[in-house]
């Protein structure tokens, strides 16, 4: 439940709390959005949204940082209760199923906004096949340093975790549709980092895809090399994570 706020002085009943010392003005620091993660939804996907501010300044120089709410908007429809406390502020919102793709204004009081664009179906990226292996024709970026996280944070990487394979079984020279999830950074202040990176999709230890991991998502196709004999492979990636492939 949001608080009422006196901007200029208070005037509340003496059985009251004060905000304030008795006889200072306080001023309310509006909330300042910072992330939203991911920035480029589906529609009926959750936003994870982080902000600072949100408390009182008085004028003796205390400041007040009980927790409060604020409305958050999606162009400007209230969608959630941003809550902020002391030094963080943070809430989730859904975003709408009959939403349609685009460009959206995420913003709260004070003016303060950030943008997300909507999207109608994550990209796909058709393999490209070369020497009997396949790769993406569209650029992934690759897996660099563990950066991405707020100054003074730690990284640590959540490496990519296979759920399936489509087919099992499969002759050679067939395509396999790998997907996943996972790949993603998670900061030690508990925020999480989902831009795009990609891993090596290995069978039997050989590199045959890269599996491109993005927010909520990785997949990959790749073709099994012709020369493959009949049998049992295993489909891995980094983090050992595995499923079994039948080659007929």
């Amino acid at each position: 439940m949001r608080m009422p706020i006196a901007q200029a002085t208070n005037q509340a009943s003496p059985f009251a709390p004060l905000n304030c010392p008795p006889g200072e003005t306080e001023e309310l620091i509006e909330p300042t959005l910072l992330t939203l993660t991911p920035t480029n939804p589906l529609p009926g996907e959750t936003v994870q949204v982080t902000g600072s501010g949100g408390y009182i300044h008085c004028s003796g120089g205390l400041y007040n940082e009980s927790a409060r709410s604020f409305d958050l908007t999606l162009d400007g429809a209230v969608v959630a209760q941003l809550g902020c406390y002391a030094n963080r502020c943070q809430t989730t919102f859904v975003v709408p199923t009959t939403i349609n793709p685009g460009n959206y204004q995420v913003s709260t009081v004070g003016g303060s906004q950030l943008r997300i664009d909507v999207q109608d179906e994550r990209p796909t990226f058709l393999p490209a096949v070369i020497n009997g292996l396949a790769t993406s024709e569209a650029f992934i970026p690759p897996v660099g340093g563990l950066g991405g996280c707020p100054a003074n944070e730690t990284a640590t990487l959540i490496p990519p975790s296979l759920a399936s394979l489509n087919p099992t079984s499969v002759a050679p020279g067939g395509s396999v549709q790998v997907v996943g999830s996972g790949g993603y950074i998670r900061c030690s202040g508990g925020l999480y980092n989902e831009s795009a990176r990609s891993f090596d999709l290995m069978l039997d230890g050989a590199v045959v895809a890269q599996l491109g991991c993005y927010a909520n998502r990785c997949q990959t196709t790749f073709v099994v090399p012709t020369t493959t004999n009949p049998g049992s492979y295993d489909v891995s990636t980094v983090g050992g994570s595995q499923l079994t492939l039948v080659v007929q």
